[in-house]
C-alpha cells in the first residue's frame, strides 16, 4: 500500500503535476525557501496575476500595522466590490426570469477598466429596463385590481336582497345577520368599497365589529384577485369588500382600519359603470402589450449577460484577490516599484523565475521582476504533496495539528494502521463488503459527485471515499480472520472437529454429543467450531484482549522509534540519548514483557488449563513482591512462563527505575551545560563599547539579536532554538517533570485504552448476532409475513446500527487511537500549513 501511495504521488498531485525526475517526499515536508520579490509597478499586477495562476507563493504581509483601510490599494478592492455587486443584481435577475445559462465560452477580459465599462452599460440598461418592468406592473395591477373591484361590488349589490332596511331593526338585533336593501333608504346608508389582502380579511371585520359597536355590515367577494408583486416576484391574494354604515363617523373608523391595513378604497358609481368597465379593459390591454415587449426585450438584454456572467463573476474574484496579495507588499523608497516576501517550495523555484519572465514579457516591459533568496526568522510552513489516496489521510492527522516543518509525517503509515484498526473493532467480512460496495461507487463516479456538490454530510463521506474503501478491504480481512460473515461462521476448508451424536438410553433423555478431531490445524482464521462451543464467548473475549495489547505496545513503540528520526534529523543528540532510550527502555521493560509473556503463553501447552499462569497475577507480584513469581496450584509443576522468570523481572524492574531519573534530570542538566558554555563563548566573542557582566548578557542576549547574528556557530541560527532566547532551567525543568510524569502514566493509560479495540469488537459482534438470530433465525421456522418482518428488521437494524453508528463509534475510536496513544510519542503539530497564493479558492467558491 506505501508503495502504491508512493506511485500515486509520482503521478497524481493535488498541488499541480510534479517536476520531472522528482520523487515526492512522503515522510517530511518539502524544503521551503524564503523569497523577496522586488516588481515594477507597472507590471505588478501582472506579475501577481500570474503567480495566482501558478499557484507557487505564499505571501507575507510587510504591512502588519497598517489598517486595512489605508492600504495602497483599497480603492482598486472597493472598485471590484461594486461591480461585484452590479454582477450580483444582474445573477438575481437572470435566477428569477429562469433564463437558461448557455454552456460557459471562452473569455479573456483585456483589461479591469474594459470589463468594468461593459458591466456598467449593461447593468444600467437592465435596471432601466427592470424599472420600466416595475412601473408597469404596478400600472396594470392597479388596473386590474379596479376592474376586479367593480364588478365584483356590482355583484354584491345585486345579490342583496332584503326584507327590511336599518329603520326596521329593532334595538338588540346583530346588524350582521340582516341584509340590506341600498334603494330602501339611500339618504341615509353609506358605502365604501375596496381591495385588501386575503390574510388580512378575518381581522379586518373583527376590528370593524368592535370599533363601531356592529353599526356596519361587511360583505366579501367570494374569489380573490390574483396580483404579482414586481420586487419579490411573489403572488398576492386580494378580497374585495364594501361596508355598509350609516354614521358618518363610523365611515372615518373605517377608512382608518383600511389603511392601517394596507387596503385600497375605490368609489363606485352604479351609474358610470359600463364605461369606466370598458375603458379599464382598453387600458388594461395596451398595458399588458407593452409590458409584454419590455420584459421581451429585458430577457434578451439577460440572455447577452448569461453568456458571459460567470467568466465575469469569476474574473473580477481574481482581481479582488491580487489587489488583497497586492496590499501585502510595500513601496521601495523612490516609489518605482513593490517589495514582497513570502514562502516557496525549493523545487518550485524554477517555476516562480518563469512566471516572473513571462509576465514580464507579457507586459512588454524593459525592467524585469528580480527574485533573492533570504533568510527568515519565523519557522517556514509545511507542505506535503498529497494524491487522491493520501489526501483524506493527511486531512485526519492535520485535524490533530499540522505538522512542525521538516517533521515527521505520519500519513504514510496511517493509510495502513488506521484503517488496520478500524477494521479490528469492525471485522466482518459481509458489513465490510457493503461498505466496500458503497465506497467503490463513490470512486466510480467521483466526477459527477464534484459537480453536482451534494449535501455537506455527503460531501464529507465522499471526501474520505478512499479511506473508506481501505476500511472496507481490511474490515474483509479481519472478518475471515474472526470467521464472521453478518456473525455467521462459514467453514471454508473444513473444521479439523467432528461432533458425533450419541442415542439416549431412556426414552425421554436427551441427545449428548462427542468430539472428535483430526491431526491438522484449522489454516486461516478462527475455527468455525468455536461458534457451537459453550466458552466461545470467555475464548474470544480473551484472544480479543491480548491481541489489543498486542497491538497497542507494538504501535507505541513504533512511535517513540519515529521520535528516533526527528532528533536525528534536527541533530538533537541530547534528546535522542536522554529521552529515546530511557523511554525505549521503560517501555519495553514493562509492556514489552508484558507482550513476551502473552505469546509465551499462546505458544506453550498446558494439559490442565488452571496451571496457565495468570499474566496479571505476575505483573501484581513483579511489582508488589520486587520481581518475585506468582505461585500457581499445587498440584502444577511449572510457575514460570520463561526460564530464571523472578531474575529476569528483577533485571527489568529495575532497568524501569532507573530510566524515570534518566529522563527527569539529565536533558534539564545537559541543556544547562550547553547554555553556559554557548554564553560564554558569546561574551568572548563580541567587542562591547561598555562591559556586561555575564550573567546580565545571558538574561538579554534575547534584545541584542542584531549582534548575536554576526556569530557564526557553523549552522543556521534557526536551527538552534535556544541561539535567540533566554534558556531557564527552571522553566526547562518543569517541562520536563510534566514530560516525564506524562510518559510514565500515560504508557500505562495508553495500553489500557487500547482495550477498547477488543471492547468494540466484542459489541460489534455481540449486536450483529442479536439482530441476525432475533429477525432471521427465530422467524424462519414461522415462515411467511413473519420472516419477511424479520428481514426487514435485521436489514434496517444491520444498515442503520451497524453499518452506519457502529462504524462511526470504531471510527472515532480508531481517530482517538492515533491521535493520543500514537501521535503523541513523537508528533508536535504546532507547525502551519504551507497556503499559497492561487486562484483555486476562486474556483472552489463558484462550485459551491
Amino acid at each position: 500500500i506505501l508503495d502504491f501511495a508512493i506511485k500515486m504521488a509520482r503521478l497524481d498531485h493535488v498541488g499541480g503535476e510534479a517536476p520531472a525526475q522528482r520523487d515526492p517526499n512522503i515522510f517530511r515536508s518539502e524544503e521551503m525557501v524564503y523569497l523577496h520579490l522586488y516588481i515594477p509597478q507597472d507590471i505588478a499586477h501582472d506579475t501577481v496575476e500570474e503567480l495566482g495562476k501558478q499557484g507557487l507563493v505564499q505571501f507575507s504581509d510587510l504591512n502588519p500595522d497598517v489598517s486595512a483601510f489605508q492600504r495602497q490599494y483599497v480603492g482598486d478592492i472597493k472598485r471590484c466590490e461594486e461591480i461585484e455587486r452590479k454582477i450580483r443584481y444582474l445573477q438575481h435577475l437572470i435566477s428569477s426570469e429562469n433564463v437558461r445559462l448557455p454552456a460557459e465560452s471562452e473569455f479573456v477580459p483585456l483589461t479591469l477598466d474594459d470589463v468594468e465599462s461593459h458591466i456598467s452599460d449593461l447593468h444600467a440598461q437592465v435596471a432601466e429596463a427592470t424599472e420600466h418592468v416595475e412601473e408597469l406592473t404596478m400600472n396594470l395591477n392597479q388596473k386590474v385590481e379596479t376592474d376586479f373591484v367593480l364588478k365584483s361590488c356590482d355583484l354584491l349589490f345585486k345579490s342583496i336582497n332584503v326584507s327590511r332596511g336599518l329603520d326596521d331593526l329593532t334595538h338588540g338585533d346583530p346588524l350582521l345577520e340582516h341584509d340590506i336593501e341600498a334603494s330602501r333608504d339611500a339618504s341615509r346608508v353609506k358605502s365604501i368599497s375596496g381591495a385588501l389582502p386575503e390574510s388580512k380579511a378575518r381581522a379586518f371585520e373583527s376590528v370593524l365589529f368592535r370599533i363601531t359597536r356592529g353599526n356596519c355590515v361587511v360583505r366579501f367577494s367570494e374569489e380573490a384577485v390574483e396580483l404579482n408583486d414586481p420586487r419579490t416576484g411573489e403572488v398576492t391574494l386580494k378580497r374585495i369588500f364594501v361596508v355598509f354604515t350609516s354614521a358618518h363617523r363610523v365611515m372615518e373608523k373605517v377608512t382608518k382600519v383600511i389603511d392601517s391595513l394596507g387596503g385600497s378604497r375605490y368609489a363606485f358609481d352604479s351609474s358610470r359603470l359600463s364605461s369606466e368597465l370598458s375603458e379599464l379593459s382598453l387600458t388594461i390591454g395596451e398595458l399588458r402589450h407593452v409590458l409584454n415587449g419590455t420584459r421581451a426585450a429585458r430577457a434578451t438584454l439577460l440572455c447577452r449577460v448569461a453568456a458571459s456572467i460567470q467568466q465575469w463573476s469569476k474574473f473580477m474574484r481574481q482581481e479582488k484577490l491580487i489587489f488583497h496579495t497586492l496590499n501585502k507588499f510595500r513601496f521601495d523608497d523612490k516609489r518605482t516599484g513593490i517589495e514582497g516576501e513570502g514562502w516557496c517550495a525549493k523545487y518550485q523555484l524554477n517555476q516562480v523565475d518563469h512566471a516572473l519572465l513571462y509576465a514580464s514579457t507579457k507586459s512588454r516591459s524593459d525592467v524585469r521582476s528580480v527574485c533573492t533568496i533570504v533568510h527568515a526568522r519565523e519557522e517556514p510552513p509545511t507542505y506535503f504533496i498529497t494524491n487522491k489516496l493520501s489526501s483524506g489521510f493527511q486531512a485526519i492527522v492535520d485535524a490533530y495539528g499540522v505538522a512542525n516543518y521538516r517533521e515527521f509525517n505520519p500519513t504514510p503509515f496511517t493509510i495502513i494502521t488506521f484503517p488496520f484498526l478500524f477494521a479490528v473493532m469492525f471485522g466482518d467480512v459481509g458489513h465490510g463488503v457493503l461498505m466496500f460496495m458503497f465506497s467503490v461507487y463513490m470512486i466510480l463516479r467521483e466526477k459527477k459527485f464534484l459537480a453536482q456538490q451534494n449535501g455537506e454530510i455527503f460531501m464529507i463521506c465522499f471526501g474520505g471515499r478512499y479511506v473508506m474503501l481501505l476500511m472496507a478491504i481490511f474490515s474483509i480481512y479481519t472478518g475471515l480472520l474472526y470467521n464472521e460473515t453478518f456473525c455467521v461462521s462459514i467453514n471454508f476448508f473444513h473444521s479439523p472437529y467432528h461432533a458425533h451424536a450419541i442415542k439416549p438410553l431412556h426414552h425421554n433423555g436427551t441427545w449428548n454429543y462427542t468430539v472428535t478431531k483430526d491431526d491438522r490445524t484449522y489454516p486461516f482464521g478462527l475455527d468455525p467450531i468455536w461458534k457451537q462451543a459453550e466458552n466461545e464467548l470467555e475464548f474470544t473475549n480473551n484472544f480479543k484482549m491480548k491481541m489489543s495489547i498486542v497491538f497497542g505496545v507494538i504501535q507505541m513503540t513504533f512511535g517513540i522509534i519515529l521520535s528516533s528520526f526527528n532528533y536525528v534529523y534536527s541533530k538533537d543528540w541530547i534528546s535522542l540519548i536522554n529521552m529515546f532510550i530511557p523511554q525505549m527502555l521503560f517501555l519495553m521493560s514493562v509492556f514489552g514483557y508484558m507482550v513476551l509473556l502473552i505469546f509465551v503463553k499462546w505458544g506453550t501447552h498446558y494439559e490442565n488449563t488452571h496451571c496457565a499462569p495468570s499474566i496479571l497475577n505476575t505483573f501484581i507480584s513483579m511489582f508488589l513482591s520486587m520481581g518475585a513469581v506468582d505461585s500457581v496450584d499445587k498440584g502444577c509443576h511449572q510457575d514460570e512462563l520463561i526460564p530464571n522468570q523472578a531474575n529476569v523481572q528483577v533485571a527489568l524492574l529495575a532497568i524501569a527505575v532507573i530510566s524515570v531519573p534518566w529522563m527527569l534530570f539529565a536533558k534539564p542538566l545537559l541543556l544547562r551545560h550547553k547554555a553556559a558554555k554557548r554564553c560564554n563563548y558569546q561574551y568572548s566573542a563580541l567587542t562591547w563599547t561598555d562591559p556586561i557582566p555575564l550573567d546580565e548578557w545571558c538574561r538579554a542576549k534575547g534584545a541584542h539579536r542584531s549582534r548575536v547574528e554576526e556569530i557564526d556557530l557553523g549552522h543556521h541560527p534557526q536551527q538552534d532554538p535556544d541561539f535567540h532566547h533566554h534558556f531557564d532551567f527552571a522553566e526547562e525543568m518543569v517541562h520536563n517533570i510534566i514530560h516525564t510524569i506524562e510518559f510514565v502514566l500515560g504508557a500505562v493509560s495508553n495500553t489500557a485504552s487500547y482495550l477498547r479495540l477488543w471492547a468494540l469488537s466484542l459489541a460489534h459482534g455481540q449486536l450483529a448476532t442479536v439482530f441476525w438470530e432475533k429477525g432471521v433465525v427465530e422467524t424462519l421456522p414461522k415462515g411467511g409475513v413473519f420472516l419477511v418482518v424479520g428481514v426487514f428488521v435485521w436489514i434496517m437494524t444491520t444498515v442503520g446500527v451497524l453499518m452506519v453508528m457502529e462504524s462511526l463509534s470504531a471510527f472515532l475510536h480508531a481517530l482517538r487511537l492515533h491521535w493520543v496513544e500514537f501521535q503523541n510519542k513523537f508528533y508536535r503539530g504546532t507547525g502551519r500549513k504551507f497556503e499559497p497564493f492561487t486562484f483555486k479558492v476562486v474556483d472552489e467558491s463558484m462550485h459551491e
